[in-house]
């Protein structure tokens, strides 16, 4: 009877099912329910409308009733079922979205201008590049990146030697664009005006957590990132490292700005122009850099030559730095028009370092560690005074630091966000030197 009983008897451990001495694969069934009959072994990953990487996970029950997913270049929801064999799923937030492996991927952007496109690996281009939109028809879709595996991929080996053209980047116009975690190696650029290695000239666009590395040459409105950048641009979380050799409105960042914003991003180099050159912008107007630095080298021919802007027609710049390099006496006949900025035309409007109510040059800096001579110092309150008057009336008012790092910028009042996202974007490199973003550690 007992021995009946217990051969008789059936108990649940977890899903799997004993009886009579054989094994139930109920939990099949289970896995059905729970996972929307999507197969075994699948990974979904999940990107919001901007193509950002959200999460990854097997278990799609919850995130199907949050909102409507799609696949790549499909504009039909998924379903949740999927049968392929353990490989991973992208899904999207939006409809059609386009997936870039491939030059000939990047080079038929040009057939869809409004398009979503997301990066899936490096691209090293062969050939001449065809700057993508124009003035008429500008790309005004998205680009960005896939960054579920900790990655901002490039494209690499850009040429273009195309010295009357007007527009030249991998991107020639944008307008109401965004571009995100996206990395420009550049082989060449040589364009007329309106050059830069992310695009030539950018209206209502956003840039973010993107860089450009190599050289550019053009004439007028030639920049890192962005030759023209004009009306509501906002520049974050970026950087350069460029050599840019140009005539007018030349800068490491972005050649002219206006109306636009440049936040928590640097440039590295050697920028040389004939007037209005900056070793972010250079010229200003009626725009915002704040949380930045430059610690490039600028040089120029004429006039309005600044270590941060050419000319400043109007604007605020705050929180910003310059990086003196080792000769600093060489620096300063570089930076023939002032350290900081070369010509301010409208002071009634300009907001220079505005982190008092008073107009300083409060952080002028070398993170190198040598003392500033009285020489120099002299120099300085010479050439500033003369230039601007009253409004330059304070030359250095922060101490010469070894080590530019979260605590000196608390130290001194400056509001940089370090972390590891992209509110909270500065870190310091583990060999110290100057801060570089959270998303380069992972490079």
């Amino acid at each position: 009877m007992l021995s009946s009983q217990i051969g008789e008897a059936a108990f649940w451990r977890g899903l799997v099912r004993f009886s009579k001495g054989r094994f139930v694969f109920s939990w099949l069934i289970g896995l059905f329910i729970m996972f929307g009959f999507s197969g075994c072994g699948e990974t979904y990953k999940f990107y919001n409308e901007e193509l950002d990487f959200i999460s990854s996970t097997s278990n799609t029950n919850i995130a199907f009733t949050e909102k409507v997913w799609y696949e790549a270049n499909s504009a039909e929801p998924y379903n949740g079922v999927y049968n392929g064999n353990g490989k991973a799923v992208k899904l999207y937030a939006v409809p059609n979205v386009k997936e870039i492996r491939t030059q000939e991927d990047l080079e038929n952007i040009v057939l869809d201008l409004n398009g979503k496109y997301i990066l899936l690996n490096d691209i090293t281009l062969e050939g001449e590049w065809t700057p993508i939109g124009t003035e008429d028809e500008p790309f005004s879709g998205i680009l960005n990146s896939d960054t579920s595996d900790g990655k901002r991929y490039a494209i690499k080996s850009l040429k273009i030697t195309l010295p009357n053209i007007d527009t030249a980047g991998f991107f020639g116009h944008i307008k109401d664009a965004i571009i995100k975690n996206i990395g420009i190696v550049l082989e060449k650029i040589q364009g007329e005006i309106n050059v830069g290695g992310i695009t030539g000239k950018a209206v209502f666009s956003n840039i973010t957590n993107s860089y450009v590395v190599g050289n550019i040459s053009g004439s007028g409105y030639v920049g890192g990132l962005v030759g023209h950048a004009d009306l509501h641009n906002n520049i974050s979380n970026s950087y350069t490292s460029v050599n840019i050799n140009a005539i007018k409105d030349v800068g490491g960042i972005v050649g002219y700005i206006g109306d636009s914003i440049i936040t928590n991003s640097y440039t590295t180099g050697n920028i040389n122009g004939y007037t209005n050159v900056g070793g972010i912008a250079g010229s200003f107007n009626s725009s915002v850099i704040a949380s930045t630095y430059t610690a490039a080298n600028v040089s120029g021919g004429i006039k309005d030559i600044g270590g941060v802007v050419g000319a400043l027609f109007s604007g605020n710049i705050s929180a910003t730095i310059v990086i003196i390099p080792s000769d600093i006496n060489d620096n300063i006949k570089k930076i023939t028009g002032g350290l900081v900025i070369g010509y301010v035309v409208d002071t009634t409007s300009a907001i220079i370092f505005s982190n008092s109510v008073t107009y300083t040059i409060d952080y002028i800096l070398s993170i190198l560690g040598f003392d500033i001579s009285d020489k120099i110092e002299t120099y300085l309150s010479k050439v500033l005074t003369n230039v601007y008057g009253k409004l330059w009336d304070f030359v250095i008012s922060k101490p010469i630091v070894s080590r530019f790092d979260e605590r000196y910028t608390y130290s001194v009042g400056l509001n940089w966000k370090w972390g590891k996202d992209d509110a909270n974007p500065w870190v310091t490199p583990k060999d110290g030197g100057a801060p570089i973003l959270y998303w380069q550690v992972d490079e």
